[in-house]
């Protein structure tokens, strides 16, 4: 069973579990490139994110790409207005990547 604790803990290899979330190493250090801060911001960031809706016209055609990618093979994508993490449910709710949106904090 999944701990969905509120309180961000580390897990194996470095991963971190907040909440039902699993951050990988990867998405962590694509956000600390891509958007700046480090793990207690991208987790503020995923706690006020909203389920992306791809189809909405005004987002980049990138960020739309990616986020119909990632539901195509079962996965969603959370948005905060300017950073996006692709999850996937079947892997322990694994955020796998972080996208820039393009637009500043």
């Amino acid at each position: 069973m999944i701990n969905c604790s509120p309180e961000p803990r580390v897990v194996a290899s470095g991963r971190i579990r907040h909440r039902h979330y699993l951050i990988t190493v990867h998405a962590l250090e694509r956000y600390i490139e891509r958007i700046g801060g480090d793990a207690g911001d991208m987790i503020a960031e995923i706690d006020s994110s909203w389920l992306f809706d791809f189809h909405q016209g005004g987002h980049s055609r990138r960020c739309c790409a990616s986020a119909a990618a990632a539901d195509r093979y079962g996965g969603y994508t959370l948005s905060s207005g300017h950073a996006m993490f692709i999850v996937f449910p079947k892997e322990q709710h694994a955020i796998v990547t972080t996208l820039s949106t393009g637009t500043s904090k």
